[in-house]
């Protein structure tokens, strides 16, 4: 229809002009109503919230609502009339038949949001964005990720909204684990299929730091040349004893690293079920040696000394020490061989050979003791991860990062990233759908996830940057996802400045369900505000007290105050004190700052 130019600050004064100027940017739409009419094309328009003087180019009346768009804002800002809106119908409603699309309650809602909020869009991104309103299936949702998506500037398509829109179909914990299930059930998985499934568990499991020192020390004995810890594991049922020496060493050499979990190695079993089976080893150390020793000395050391041996007193003698193993070793092993080996020792020269080689090796105590300091590893590490849940956590987010390669830049237009490095799950998604063992649509269901994350990660102005941590909770223990959101000033170098921040840390703990803990921190003066719903928990908290105040004065903090807080006041709380910002991907209380 025409343009319009604010040209003068008659009426207004200054300030004003300088607020509208910083408020408005280029592509925004917005309401403006001529307020009065003056010579030279001159009108005062109220818009924004404020009134300003502008220049127009074509005839405008007294009273009439327009629907105006930001051209530009330097050096002055200039205006398109989008249309005339009736003042009887909704600006919304108006909106929409002149785009040409249904005037039902969701598109209407929608626009009137974004009109209320004076959300910059272009006419091209509410097109889309009506078009993606009109195929979701919860209206709602959609509203809420749309709206968000042009808060935060990002341009509407429909790789952005899958994105965001996958962090609302379910905790990442959930969605991960539901992803994995057909991999776990794989029988001959590829080598891309383990990583894939390796890359997965390290953001769903604890770790599995019993998994790798048991396969570090199978590695160290193989490279070694050492069967000690091959035999022992067939003794216990968890090795098939059709397997050769040959052929698990060979195995071992190219196919499994520390950090590949037991049961998807030759072994086939979880890490609890190996750790039971050599425990009732050592358990019956003293019986098995014993036991050994005896069938060593009486049938295999001592037909040697007679060098006149018929072919009959042969196979008498290997019968004879078949059964004496069924009877008298076998009743002494783990449960989890007792079965397999009774169905498996026959009277071949084969069986006969493998029967001679393990009673050698249970009857030496320097077999049990590799077993002990073997197990007495496992139990130190496990002490260790406990004891150091800072660690821990630390390692998991850094790792975290990298798998989901939340460290990478996006590419906005397709959600992808610009980098696919070799040790990312989406590196190894890409060879997997190349070599068509996956398909396409299957593997976006993942990537949808990994980009929404990354979405959520940073946000940041020239002033202030915002970091959102959202992942599985599996390998800290918990069933839930983490989710911790930091904000602050920045520093010269673009960090978060850690005298001025906010911190709030969202987690559900098996007993006490969720608690929210909230961190203002202010001149290195921390104020903490525990959210939850868990009976006596700050009378419990009062013995933690002294060892909080002591532990942030070591960081060179001081705790200012620690208030306990319902839960279910937490949004109304928190909202009516911080800048809110939009999020998403979020269950129960629903906020970030």
């Amino acid at each position: 229809m025409g343009n319009i130019k604010i040209t003068d600050i008659q009426h207004t004064g200054i300030r004003q002009v300088i607020d509208i100027r910083s408020a408005l940017k280029k592509g925004q739409m917005l309401k403006g109503q001529i307020l009065k009419l003056y010579p030279n094309q001159h009108a005062a328009i109220q818009m924004n919230g404020q009134t300003v003087i502008a220049q127009l180019e074509v005839p405008m009346q007294v009273g009439t609502t327009y629907l105006m768009q930001v051209q530009e804002t330097e050096p002055s800002i200039e205006l398109k009339i989008i249309s005339g809106m009736d003042t009887h119908q909704p600006i919304a409603k108006q909106l929409l038949e002149q785009l040409g699309f249904k005037t039902n309650k969701a598109n209407e809602t929608f626009v009137q949001k974004i009109l209320d909020q004076q959300i910059p869009f272009p006419k091209k991104g509410l097109v889309m964005a009506l078009n993606l309103l009109e195929n979701a299936p919860d209206k709602s949702v959609a509203i809420e990720l749309l709206n968000h998506i042009l808060v935060k500037g990002y341009p509407v398509n429909e790789a952005i909204f899958h994105a965001l829109l996958s962090l609302k179909q379910g905790s990442v914990a959930e969605q991960l684990q539901k992803w994995m299930d057909p991999l776990l059930k794989m029988d001959a998985p590829t080598e891309q299929q383990r990583v894939l499934l390796q890359q997965l568990r390290t953001l769903t499991e604890q770790p599995r730091v019993g998994d790798a020192i048991i396969l570090n020390q199978i590695r160290t004995e193989v490279a070694q040349k050492n069967s000690t810890l091959f035999m022992l594991l067939q003794m216990t049922g968890l090795v098939s004893l059709d397997q050769e020496m040959s052929d698990w060493q060979r195995t071992w050499e190219t196919a499994y690293q520390p950090s590949t979990a037991l049961e998807q190695t030759p072994i086939k079993a979880t890490f609890t079920t190996v750790k039971e089976a050599l425990e009732a080893l050592l358990h019956q150390q003293q019986l098995i040696t014993s036991t050994a020793k005896r069938l060593v000395n009486d049938f295999i050391a001592a037909p040697k000394l007679n060098h006149i041996m018929t072919e009959s007193t042969v196979h008498m003698n290997t019968k004879t020490l078949v059964d004496a193993f069924k009877q008298e070793m076998l009743p002494l092993l783990p449960l989890t061989a007792q079965q397999p080996l009774l169905k498996n020792v026959d009277h071949s020269p084969r069986i006969l050979e493998k029967l001679h080689q393990s009673l050698f090796v249970l009857q030496e105590n320097d077999s049990f003791t590799t077993v002990t300091a073997l197990l007495d590893k496992v139990i130190q590490a496990e002490a260790d991860l406990q004891a150091k849940p800072v660690q821990q956590f630390l390692q998991y987010v850094k790792q975290a990062q990298i798998l989901l390669g939340l460290s990478h830049n996006i590419n906005l237009e397709s959600a992808e990233h610009h980098t696919l490095a070799q040790d990312t799950i989406k590196s190894v998604l890409a060879r997997l759908t190349q070599a068509n063992v996956l398909p396409q649509e299957r593997a976006q269901q993942l990537m949808h996830i990994i980009h929404g994350l990354q979405l959520q990660a940073v946000d940041e102005t020239a002033e202030f940057i915002q970091a959102a941590v959202q992942l599985p909770g599996g390998p800290l223990g918990l069933e839930k996802d983490v989710k911790l959101d930091i904000e602050g000033q920045k520093t010269k170098d673009g960090q978060i400045n850690p005298d001025f921040c906010r911190i709030v840390f969202d987690i559900e703990l098996p007993k006490l369900n969720q608690i929210l803990i909230d961190m203002h921190i202010q001149k290195r003066m921390v104020a903490v505000s525990v959210y939850h719903d868990a009976e006596l928990l700050e009378q419990h908290a009062a013995a933690f007290t002294p060892g909080l105040k002591q532990g942030m004065k070591k960081l060179d903090y001081q705790l200012s105050s620690l208030m306990f807080k319902p839960l279910v006041r937490t949004t109304e709380a928190v909202e009516k004190t911080t800048r809110h910002m939009p999020t998403v991907g979020r269950n129960g209380v629903d906020y970030r700052i």
